[in-house]
C-alpha cells in the first residue's frame, strides 16, 4: 500500500479532540474554500452581492444608483468590495469605489479587499494594479500570517506577483512556520513563481522554522523539476538540517493518527529524498 507523508506541523494530525477542532476552525477561516464559500449561500445574499456574484454589471450599477450600501456586511464579515475583488470584476470594483466603498474594511481573518484579489488560482492582476493606485499596504499581514506576496507566490499568481515585486514588496518577510514567499512557492510547486522571485533577489539560502531549505522542501515534495530549477539557480545541495524535523507518516487516508518519524540533524536534500523514497527528487540530486 502506498505511503503518504505530511510535514509537521502544518499537515500533522493533532493529538487531542479540542486541538483538532481548533485546527479545523483555523484552517476553515484561512483557506481559499472559506473565502469562496462567502458567496455560496444565495438565500442570505443581498441583491447587490448577488449581482456581484453573477457579475451583472448593469444590475450592480442600478442597485447602487437606487441607494444600495456599498459597505454593507454580509455573512457577518464580508463587504461587496471583497466579493468583487474575489470574482475579479474590475468594472464592478470601479462602480463600488465611485459609490464610496471603503478599502480599509476587514473580515474576521484580517483580510481587506486587496487581500481577496490573491485568493484562488485566477490571476486578477488588473484588480491588483487598480488597488495599488489606492496606496494599499503591500506588506499587510492577515491573522494567518499571509501577506499579498506570500499569497500570490503560494497560489502561483505570477502576473500579480510581478506587480508586487516591482512595487518593492519585501521577499524576506516570514509567515506561518517561518516560510517566505519563495519557500511557499516551492512547497506548492509553483515553478514560475519560484523563478520570478529568485530573479528578483529572493534569498535562496532561506530556511523555515524547522531548518528546511528550498532544496529540502523540493525533495520532500518529490518535485524533481523544482529540484533541477533550484540547482540551476545556485542553491547549495550540501546544506544540512540543523535540528530534527518531525514528520507524520500515514499509510493511507484511514490512518488518522499516523506515526511520527524524524528527519535527523545533518540531513541533506538527497538524504531526505532517500529517507522518504522520493525517487524523482533523488534522481535529480544524485548527479550533482
Amino acid at each position: 500500500m502506498k505511503t503518504f507523508f505530511y510535514k509537521y506541523p502544518s499537515r500533522i494530525t493533532c493529538y487531542t479532540l479540542l486541538f483538532v477542532l481548533q485546527t479545523l476552525y483555523i484552517s476553515l477561516i484561512s483557506s481559499t474554500t472559506y473565502v469562496s464559500s462567502m458567496l455560496d449561500n444565495s438565500e442570505t445574499l443581498s441583491p447587490l452581492v448577488s449581482a456581484i456574484k453573477s457579475q451583472n454589471v448593469a444590475e450592480v450599477q442600478s442597485l447602487l444608483a437606487e441607494g444600495a450600501d456599498p459597505n454593507e456586511r454580509f455573512d457577518s464579515y464580508h463587504t461587496p468590495l471583497m466579493a468583487a475583488a474575489y470574482v475579479g470584476n474590475l468594472e464592478i470594483i470601479e462602480q463600488l469605489l465611485s459609490s464610496g466603498a471603503f478599502m480599509e474594511r476587514y473580515d474576521n481573518g484580517g483580510n481587506n479587499a486587496f487581500m481577496y484579489a490573491f485568493y484562488g488560482s485566477n490571476d486578477r492582476d488588473d484588480v491588483v494594479a487598480r488597488f495599488m493606485e489606492l496606496n494599499v499596504n503591500v506588506e499587510m499581514m492577515n491573522q494567518q500570517q499571509m501577506t499579498p506576496l506570500i499569497l500570490a507566490a503560494k497560489n502561483g499568481l505570477v502576473k500579480s506577483l510581478e506587480i508586487l515585486l516591482e512595487a518593492g514588496a519585501h521577499t524576506e518577510v516570514k509567515g506561518e512556520n517561518g516560510n517566505t514567499a519563495l519557500l511557499d512557492a516551492v512547497c506548492n510547486k509553483r515553478r514560475d513563481a519560484v523563478e520570478l522571485l529568485i530573479d528578483h533577489g529572493a534569498n535562496i539560502k532561506v530556511r523555515d522554522d524547522f531548518s528546511m531549505t528550498l532544496l529540502m522542501e523540493a525533495a520532500f515534495q518529490n518535485d524533481g523539476q523544482m529540484v533541477t530549477l533550484l540547482l540551476n539557480k545556485g542553491v547549495d545541495p550540501s546544506e544540512t538540517t540543523t535540528k530534527e524535523v518531525p514528520v507524520t507518516v500515514k499509510k493511507d487516508w484511514r490512518d488518522f493518527w499516523g506515526t511520527t518519524v524524524y528527519i535527523p540533524v545533518g540531513s541533506t536534500a538527497l538524504d531526505i529524498a532517500r529517507q522518504f523514497n522520493k525517487h524523482h527528487s533523488e534522481h535529480s540530486l544524485e548527479y550533482r
